[in-house]
């Protein structure tokens, strides 16, 4: 994860962004976290109003923003790894390392809800920014992570982002191929799908 910040992802459809799991999501002040708020309200603002026919921006607009960071460092480096290590972790690292189709560049989005061993919600601290006059705290029990696949022959996976989460989403992931496209098991990959995945995280 230390190698990934300030390391552009090789994600095609990244847009030569940087990986920021520490930056934008844990190392920021509360000043920069309610900037960071306003700076998107105003970007989708002036979306909508130049493409008024666009109703997916228009809905945009007026959805609640909900912009989070982490308050321990520890946190992001554990969380990361549970969601690496749960089942929605281990199908994406399948996906992008042992499927049939899997090449280099390609990118997971991968949500985890944590909870202990017994199955209870596991809940830790976080600070986040809704509306534009300040910073407000809370407890998240999720966290979306996404990495990429590099062409790197050591360090093969790159960690963009990691962030709190407080709305609600389901466990699982979503990968895509270096062309946006996005890709699944195939039956027989499927059927096999314990002895497929053979993580090394």
């Amino acid at each position: 994860m230390r190698e990934s910040e300030g390391r552009a992802s090789s994600y095609p459809g990244s847009g030569g962004q940087v990986g920021h799991p520490l930056g934008r999501h844990e190392r920021l002040s509360n000043e920069e976290l309610r900037q960071r708020y306003v700076t998107e309200l105003a970007r989708r603002e002036a979306y909508a109003e130049l493409n008024p026919d666009n109703a997916g921006a228009q809905r945009r607009q007026h959805e609640a923003i909900f912009l989070t960071a982490f308050v321990r460092t520890l946190d992001v480096f554990q969380y990361t790894m549970a969601a690496l290590n749960n089942p929605a972790g281990h199908d994406a690292y399948a996906l992008m390392f042992r499927a049939s189709n899997s090449h280099d560049n390609m990118r997971a989005i991968i949500h985890h809800n944590l909870t202990d061993g017994r199955g209870a919600e596991v809940t830790f601290p976080i600070r986040y920014a809704m509306f534009t006059t300040g910073v407000n705290t809370a407890r998240a029990s999720a966290v979306r992570v996404v990495v990429d696949r590099m062409p790197s022959a050591y360090e093969r996976l790159h960690v963009q982002t990691v962030m709190p989460m407080i709305e609600y989403h389901a466990d699982g992931c979503e990968v895509r191929n270096r062309a946006g496209q996005r890709v699944e098991f195939d039956l027989a990959e499927l059927a096999q799908r314990r002895l497929v995945l053979n993580p090394r995280l």
